[in-house]
């Protein structure tokens, strides 16, 4: 009688070390297979496609080429800009290949940008967005930024309680906002509020002009320095 056992395991172990002999994707081979992401034909990262051949961050892979995923914030391969690689004032063509400028250089980027006095701050009536701060209207070239509805050659004596509120809502407005705290050494100041600030408004800037006023905001540079200092004296 013949004895099928020895036969059938012989067959089993065959089949066996066939499945075992079979290593799976190869990462650096140019294939892309098993649990690969990406194989770019070889083993480097930091070429969109990583030692373990997968998709590094800030890339897109397809096939061997892989290439930077642009307005991502992430600047890579042959990507000039990306809108948050700098910071976000950095302007940048859609396809990342050329930084348009940013704002604060004093060049107004007219498809980004309302305003850019050049300074990158909210304390000359263009803010650090590039638009205008609060009550203000900004020509595009050059960059300068007025009170709305409030003439710059005017003196604060001469002003209307309309415009003295206008001019008081810009002025809290850059300072923070009414009812903020700002700390400046051991002293804490709080903003006023707009119905506190426009009855004082006229006797402070006296004969000085609201472009002077605007010019002496902008000098100081922050809160704390506009908080500790004399009015300007014209």
């Amino acid at each position: 009688m013949k004895k099928w056992g020895a036969g059938l395991c012989f067959v089993v172990l065959v089949t066996m070390v066939g499945v075992g002999c079979d290593d799976g994707p190869v990462c650096g081979d140019g294939f892309t297979s098993g649990r690969e992401t990406c194989d770019d034909g070889n083993s480097a990262g930091g070429d969109g496609c990583d030692a373990a051949c997968t998709t590094e961050a800030g890339w897109s892979c397809v096939g061997t080429e892989c290439t930077g995923v642009c307005n991502d914030g992430m600047r890579v391969a042959d990507e000039v800009c990306d809108p948050s690689d700098f910071n976000s004032t950095v302007h940048c063509s859609s396809d990342c290949s050329m930084a348009l400028g940013s704002c604060g250089d004093g060049t107004v980027q007219t498809d980004f940008e309302a305003c850019d006095s050049g300074t990158n701050t909210a304390f000359d009536g263009c803010d650090t967005t590039c638009a205008p701060s609060y009550g203000h209207r900004c020509s595009r070239s050059p960059a300068v930024c007025d009170a709305s509805s409030v003439d710059p050659d005017a003196a604060g004596s001469e002003l209307t309680s309309a415009e003295r509120a206008v001019l008081c809502q810009w002025f809290i407005a850059t300072l923070g906002g009414a009812g903020t705290e700002v700390s400046c050494g051991s002293l804490i100041f709080t903003i006023n509020t707009v119905s506190g600030c426009a009855p004082q408004l006229a006797p402070a800037l006296g004969s000085c002009t609201v472009a002077q006023f605007e010019q002496w905001v902008a000098e100081r540079g922050n809160a704390c320095d506009v908080l500790q200092s004399t009015v300007p004296v014209c």
